[in-house]
């Protein structure tokens, strides 16, 4: 016997709806969204609105609460770099004591130097190595970084090409042997930039040192703050 169509349509009519009952699924009244002037939003989406809401707001006071601990490792490690104690702080206060030191091309002892005669010296008498005589040489002793510290190597030039080279001493500021007409003294890193060639740092000390603060990046695992200190 065949079903009359019209109760076949009324049937899946009635599961249809009955289906859709149960997922939960409401209609709108009578306007339609563009009548309305915007997207029509059932009443599940508006909880899920609410639900993103509330988790950014969470992440927010994961992320302030992030914020205080990135400054806090930041400003200890700035210290502990910054203490009289550090290779870095013994370092630049031993090539400090040369400022006014004369300029002589080649020169490598404290009556006179050139630049990398002046860092080559430097670092015999602190960290006890022998170091080729030559700027582009000096510019591989270490990873080149972007975050200088005191004590970090900074050579002027492009590529791997060196034709100066001086010590970091922090605050922007760098200590060198230029040239006949300029002392061994301390100068702007700007300066020496604008005036001599684009600079470089490389890292002699510490080289794999394992903190950089601009990479340090936030993890949220069980309602926790984490950290990754990968160089």
């Amino acid at each position: 016997m065949k079903t009359n169509p019209r109760i076949k349509s009324f049937l899946l009519s009635s599961i249809v709806l009955f289906i859709l009952v149960g997922l939960n699924v409401s209609f709108s009244p009578t306007a339609s969204a563009s009548e309305q002037g915007g997207i029509e939003i059932s009443r599940s989406a508006v909880n899920t609105v609410e639900i993103r809401e509330t988790i950014a707001a969470v992440k927010a006071e994961k992320k302030i609460e992030y914020m205080q601990i990135y400054d806090q490792v930041v400003q200890e490690e700035e210290e502990r770099i910054a203490s009289p104690s550090s290779k870095q702080s013994k370092f630049v206060r031993y090539a400090l004591k040369f400022q006014g030191t004369p300029y002589w091309y080649s020169g490598s002892t404290p009556e006179a130097f050139d630049c990398s005669g002046f860092v080559a010296y430097v670092i015999k008498k602190v960290l006890d190595k022998d170091v080729r005589h030559s700027a582009t040489s000096q510019m591989q002793l270490g990873p080149r970084v972007d975050d200088p510290l005191p004590g970090d190597l900074v050579g002027f030039g492009y590529g791997n090409d060196f034709g100066h080279i001086g010590i970091y001493v922090g605050n922007g500021k760098v200590i060198d042997a230029l040239n006949p007409n300029r002392d061994t003294e301390v100068r702007d890193l700007s300066w020496l930039e604008a005036n001599v060639a684009p600079a470089v740092f490389v890292r002699i000390i510490e080289p794999n040192r394992n903190f950089n603060p601009h990479k340090i990046t936030r993890k949220i695992i069980d309602g926790k703050i984490g950290f990754d200190f990968t160089p």
